[in-house]
């Protein structure tokens, strides 16, 4: 920042200061919603540290700009630096203009300290921050992605997935900051305590044109949230997703931005997933599994199992659950010499995954989950308090629970197979059987 344009921000800020210490301003009181409960885990929500309202400043800038030359001001801001385009490949809109700045300025001083004698010293040491932010060429990002319906049982700190990633308890102004629509009504049961955050940094455009060249954290953040999800999944039962994310510039840039909302998915699902202390290692271990390891003969088996873990009706979830198995059973039948006699490969892989004693009766599970989605896809009507699954008559419900087990065990036994062990490759599954 040249000198000219230093002096005449110094110089504009300063007047706005005499004049708000005159009283040329309005401050109201904005209140903060409150929440006495949050439905994850039915738990009580301490909030004595959480005030009413917060004060938030509302300048008149009519009446604060008066005699102020900003034209000029304007005029040398537009001459050294762009407006803004894109955050990485996010588009920021109208840009930052020079008023953006005045008011962003503003603030920060108001927040440091109301004393005049120390404001002139306060305007330089925020010239200063916003001097070096302009001379920065990437920002730093954090990625929030909220967990509908999760928690950590006696959660003592956060998690560390990797260098990348963490699963954190939100405090209660991070919920306000991150879920305030959230906070009233009948939304409140899709607040969300627990979030995976990751931390990285992302390239300023200045131009209309997004970056062809991405750094590679940004290249898998989608893995990143799919391998916890997935994981999560595979330990246990219970309907978890990533709810909601949002991005937020954690340096001076985002003073003007705010938070950025990137997708919002609300689930209907039922009793929360609750992770153990115990498990934690073993989160981490499938999480860093299926990150770093080629997981491609398990993706349609994964998804399937997550969407099963989500759905309202036990006739999709039953759907979702045989494809996911068929995808890892029957794998080698995409050759042609192997199609034919798929309901018999389908139950006997099942049943070879398993001690010689148990195979019978896992089998017969295999078979009658087969069957059963064959009548469902088939049109076939069903008794949703009969269905025959292993060697009695049970709720539809009951089945569809049965089923996705059947999956979750498939998957961790094939994951978990020692390196060199391929069950895609050829011969695999005859010589389970006959050893």
């Amino acid at each position: 920042m040249d000198q000219a344009l230093r002096k005449k921000l110094f110089d504009v800020l300063l007047v706005i200061f005499k004049k708000l210490m005159k009283g040329d301003y309005t401050l109201y009181q904005k209140t903060m919603p409150r929440f006495d409960r949050l439905m994850n885990n039915g738990m009580s929500i301490a909030h004595e540290s959480v005030p009413d309202y917060t004060y938030t400043l509302t300048m008149n800038w009519p009446k604060l700009t008066e005699g102020i030359d900003m034209t000029t001001l304007g005029t040398l801001w537009k001459e050294q630096y762009l407006q803004f385009a894109r955050i990485g490949t996010r588009h920021v809109g109208r840009g930052i203009k020079i008023r953006d700045i005045i008011e962003v300025m503003t603030t920060q001083v108001w927040m440091k300290s109301i004393e005049f004698e120390k404001i002139e010293t306060y305007i330089n040491q925020e010239i200063d921050e916003l001097t070096h932010f302009l001379d920065q060429t990437d920002t730093k990002t954090r990625l929030v992605a909220l967990l509908v319906k999760f928690y950590i049982e006696d959660y003592k700190k956060e998690i560390q997935l990797d260098n990348d990633a963490i699963i954190k308890k939100l405090t209660e102004e991070e919920i306000i900051h991150y879920q305030s629509d959230y906070l009233k009504g009948p939304d409140l049961v899709k607040v969300s305590q627990f979030a995976i955050i990751i931390d990285y940094k992302d390239e300023i455009i200045f131009s209309d044109y997004p970056s062809h060249e991405r750094s590679e954290i940004i290249e898998r953040i989608p893995h990143i949230l799919d391998a916890v999800v997935y994981a999560l999944n595979i330990i246990k039962a219970g309907a978890v997703a990533v709810t909601r994310k949002l991005t937020e510039q954690m340096d001076y840039l985002g003073n003007f931005l705010g938070v950025y909302s990137h997708s919002r998915f609300d689930p209907v699902i039922g009793p929360q997933y609750t992770l153990k202390l115990k498990e934690v290692g073993q989160l981490i271990t499938l999480y860093k599994k299926l990150l770093n390891e080629d997981v491609k003969l398990f993706e349609i088996a994964l998804s399937r199992l997550s969407e099963s873990e989500l759905r309202l009706n036990p006739i999709d979830s039953i759907i979702d659950s045989v494809i996911g198995l068929e995808s890892l059973l029957l794998r080698e039948t995409g050759d042609e010499k192997y199609r034919g006699e798929m309901r018999w490969r389908f139950s006997t892989n099942y049943a070879t995954l398993f001690d010689r004693e148990e195979r019978l009766a896992r089998r017969k599970s295999a078979l009658n989950a087969y069957d059963l989605r064959s009548k469902i896809v088939h049109g076939s009507r069903l008794d949703p308090n009969r269905v025959k699954f292993g060697s009695k008559k049970v709720p539809v419900t009951e089945a569809a629970k049965e089923i996705r087990d059947m999956l979750r065990y498939t998957l961790k036994y094939l994951i978990d197979l020692p390196p060199g062990i391929n069950f895609d490759s050829e011969g695999f599954w005859i010589n389970r059987l006959l050893k």
